[in-house]
């Protein structure tokens, strides 16, 4: 299955993550803060130019997020 990064989005924003500052790179940095786990903050990297995400991308974006691959879609799709 293949997403498109206005999807990823969505879904990070409704898992609870919030954008980073832009640091002028064409990748964006999102954040999580997961109190009391290891590790307390988890950082989820997107290229939106390399949009729609491939099979291996999303995989690792979704790995990023610490989230199971069928929350993060379920989430995708709100």
């Amino acid at each position: 299955m293949q997403l498109s990064h206005k999807d990823a989005v969505r879904a990070l924003t409704v898992l609870g993550f919030e954008i980073c500052p832009s640091k002028s790179t064409s990748h964006e940095q999102w954040k999580k803060y997961f109190p009391g786990q290891k590790p307390a903050m988890r950082k989820v990297t997107l290229d939106k130019h390399n949009s729609p995400y491939c099979k291996t991308l999303l995989s690792s974006i979704i790995k990023q997020s610490g989230v199971s691959k069928r929350e993060f879609l379920k989430a995708a799709k709100k």
